[in-house]
């Protein structure tokens, strides 16, 4: 779960992604990092009306999820 584009914070996605009964998988780059400058706190049920809106506007925007999150499966092998 590293960042890959660098005009994002290095622990962008762990600090988004904390939450209970949760496990990640981090680049030993991007631990350092978040042990380094991280803000632990539980954010994954930050804004919940919203995140369950994002599927359905994806869709009317003609984005598959199921095509990208294939697409995303396969290159990470």
């Amino acid at each position: 779960m590293g960042t890959k584009d660098p005009s994002y914070s290095d622990v962008k996605y762990v600090d988004a992604l904390i939450g209970p009964d949760t496990v990640a998988t981090l680049p030993l780059e991007t631990l350092n990092a978040y042990r380094d400058h991280g803000n632990p706190a539980p954010r994954l049920e930050d804004d919940l009306e919203t995140a369950r809106q994002v599927p359905q506007r994806l869709s009317a925007l003609g984005i598959n999820l199921e095509t990208i999150s294939a697409a995303l499966e396969a290159e990470g092998d």
